[in-house]
């Protein structure tokens, strides 16, 4: 057999495997191999893949694979969450004190306007009994609601187990295309197996994660986390003013003198600002803020998320 670019002799695949992989070379030149021949779907099984599920994209190279399955086991977490510990029904059980509330203070109106002869005691009593169908109306949707708990935990937990059956039979095809791309890149493409990326990966997983399942499951913000997770927290008055004046006057400047470059890049980094604006739209900022550094980072490097990051802190911190 001949080597076309894509399919490579037996001989050279197991030595050239390797050198990619760094780690597990005779499986992953069997599992590359039986792609490699197979005219139908290989059906090639990679349990690494299927129990670490996007840190193993991340640790192998395969960010586009990490960012894909992170998302979609967030869906899958997020509706286990809503079943385990999230407070559904909340927002009909809150509306539900508040028409108690309205009721017996209607009530209360009644009994003393009763008791003093008023004409109006009969409109009274006719609203204290409307709120008392509102709340027991409401009180079954809240009931309702609870009990679609199960629901949610059931439906999450077959589509995380879904999910990461996907990744074992999906991962090493993905790689096996990366092995591809190596060959023919082997200094820009990522190889081996690294722990600093699956390290990355998971503080990315941290910095996400947990306050988007808090977000979406418990459905409010505390009010001791909120300072820190609507706005960012910082406040202007705690900077001196004669620096935030001289940054502004260097902005100003640099505006002005390259008015016709900023323009384009203000306009393209708007539209990029705007379309993440509609995807996260109620996601806390530190989700957004880490989502738009880490896509600037693999786009154009360490540099532009730098300077992206720091661009991101100025509109923070100074407006």
């Amino acid at each position: 057999m001949q080597d076309t670019g894509s399919i490579v002799e037996p001989s050279k695949l197991t030595s050239s495997v390797s050198d990619f992989v760094g780690e597990q070379p005779d499986y992953y030149s069997r599992e590359f191999d039986k792609i490699q021949s197979a005219t139908r779907f290989p059906w090639s099984w990679n349990t690494m893949a299927a129990m670490a599920g996007p840190f193993w994209g991340a640790a192998r190279g395969l960010w586009g694979y990490f960012w894909t399955f992170l998302v979609l086991e967030i869906l899958a977490l997020v509706q286990i969450g809503k079943g385990w510990w999230g407070e559904l029904g909340a927002d009909k059980l809150a509306r539900l004190e508040k028409l108690t509330a309205k009721y017996q203070e209607f009530l209360q109106k009644y009994q003393v306007a009763q008791s003093a002869g008023d004409p109006d005691a009969a409109s009274l009593l006719t609203r204290a009994e409307n709120l008392k169908k509102v709340a027991e109306r409401v009180s079954d949707e809240a009931a309702l609601a609870a009990q679609g708990a199960v629901t949610f935990l059931v439906a999450g937990l077959v589509l995380f187990v879904i999910l990461r059956v996907l990744q074992g039979y999906y991962a090493n095809l993905r790689y096996e295309k990366q092995y591809l791309n190596w060959r023919a890149e082997p200094v820009r493409i990522p190889s081996g197996f690294s722990w600093l990326r699956a390290g990355f990966s998971g503080l990315l997983w941290l910095a996400i994660v947990p306050l988007t399942l808090y977000k979406f499951t418990v459905g409010k913000i505390a009010p001791a986390l909120e300072p820190y997770t609507v706005g960012f927290p910082v406040q202007k008055k705690q900077y001196f003013a004669p620096i935030a004046t001289w940054m502004e006057k260097g902005f100003d400047w640099l505006s002005v003198e390259g008015a016709g470059v900023f323009d384009g890049v203000v306009s393209t980094i708007k539209a990029v600002l705007d379309g993440l604006e509609t995807v996260f739209v109620g996601t806390p900022w530190p989700v957004v803020m880490t989502v738009v550094v880490v896509v600037a980072w693999r786009l154009a490097g360490p540099r532009v998320a730098t300077f992206t990051a720091a661009a991101l802190a100025y509109l923070g911190l100074l407006g």
